[in-house]
């Protein structure tokens, strides 16, 4: 009596403790549904950047990374998402240059991911809505301490039309950019600036600064800009030169379909 005492106690212990394969795969699917939820949904956010390294149509092929910073925080439901300085990571979709019977010139940019601290990534397709010329940032024009940066708006008003633009005086700053001189290299000031200066719809005609929101080519005629709809990305295009890109230019991303 007491060996089968024994024996049913064993069996109701291995039953307890051991889970059917159906139950473990159930548990971590809901697991990983729990993790993708807790994602931010960034989808038709504005993410202002600078373009990290200069990218030209001439030196690329298919596939080249294409690399930036962003240099203003990016907020979801009030909460910062994305922060200043964060790296992005594209690559190169399509190139064509020039010749004697095509005189167009394409580059195609998407970019997948923003790279987070401590290894997190956010996977996305991002289209480049804008581009406006590297701005000069000087030591000197670090924005005062004691002034708070302030947060452009994550998201067009509607749609606007692609192509060249001019200059806007909406948002100007009161900070001081540089219209010459070194471009500094000290990636917190070049930041502080971004985020000091942030505006609105445009390029401020007082610092130069391109802000969340704007659509088109400022500062930059011979370019134009066109969505791929089959990347989820950008087409730069001209007609009068082979496109290149320096590094430092300025860019508004805006986030598409996002993956987890």
């Amino acid at each position: 009596m007491k060996s089968l005492w024994i024996a049913a106690i064993t069996a109701t212990a291995l039953t307890a403790t051991a889970s059917p394969a159906w139950q473990t795969s159930a548990t971590s699917q809901q697991g990983q549904a729990a993790q993708n939820s807790n994602s931010p949904n960034l989808a038709g956010t504005d993410v202002v950047a600078e373009l990290s390294k200069t990218v030209n149509v001439k030196k690329v092929k298919l596939g080249d990374p294409v690399k930036a910073q962003v240099m203003q925080d990016v907020l979801s439901h009030g909460s910062i998402v994305i922060r200043r300085g964060t790296k992005l990571v594209g690559h190169v979709t399509e190139v064509k240059v020039r010749s004697g019977d095509d005189q167009e010139s394409r580059l195609g940019v998407v970019f997948d991911k923003a790279l987070l601290k401590h290894g997190e990534e956010i996977d996305f397709n991002a289209a480049i809505r804008a581009l406006a010329p590297a701005v000069r940032i000087g030591a000197v024009d670090r924005p005062d301490a004691m002034l708070p940066p302030m947060v452009a708006p994550m998201q067009s008003s509607g749609p606007q039309p692609m192509g060249g633009g001019g200059a806007t005086t909406r948002g100007a700053s009161t900070s001081s950019v540089s219209s010459a001189g070194p471009v500094s290299e000290n990636a917190a000031t070049r930041t502080e600036v971004y985020s000091a200066a942030a505006g609105y719809g445009g390029v401020s005609a007082d610092t130069g600064l391109i802000s969340a929101g704007s659509r088109g080519v400022f500062g930059m005629p011979a370019l134009h800009i066109n969505l791929d709809a089959k990347v989820a990305g950008s087409i730069i295009s001209s007609t009068s030169r082979n496109v290149k890109l320096d590094s430092g230019t300025q860019m508004v991303i805006q986030v598409g379909n996002q993956s987890h």
